[in-house]
């Protein structure tokens, strides 16, 4: 009767902690919402950039010239813009929802970054290659 009574105890409290632990985390099994996510990407005018952009699992990759405009409506974006040989700055300020997060960039190549819903996960910048 007392081991029954352990047991029992036992058991209550593992349930008890899976619940909680999944309720504090539930984060990492709901998805994030879908936002508008624009990227408008400055820097010398007239100078041309290669973007690579993943959004939602499609993968595409174009040219534009500066400046320049990219809208999406996704859950998750990971994008990437490089300039070429040309000289000078080059910048992208990130708007979710029409919130601006921020700016990255400078006298850099490349500049890459990540959202996920509402969140930005990743915002670098440097030279070279990314």
């Amino acid at each position: 009767m007392r081991r029954r009574k352990w047991l029992l105890t036992g058991i209550i409290v593992v349930v008890g902690y899976v619940v909680i632990e999944l309720s504090i985390n539930r984060h990492w099994f709901i998805r994030p919402p879908q936002v508008n996510v624009e990227i408008k990407v400055s820097g010398e005018t007239g100078s041309t950039i290669q973007a690579t952009v993943l959004a939602d699992g499609v993968s595409s990759s174009q040219t534009a010239t500066l400046p320049a405009t990219f809208r999406f409506r996704v859950r998750r974006l990971s994008y990437t813009f490089q300039k070429g040989q040309q000289p000078g700055n080059l910048y992208a300020d990130l708007l979710i929802d029409g919130m601006a997060k921020g700016r990255t960039g400078g006298s850099c190549d490349y500049i890459k970054g990540e959202t996920e819903g509402r969140g930005v996960t990743l915002a670098t910048c440097g030279p070279g290659q990314p």
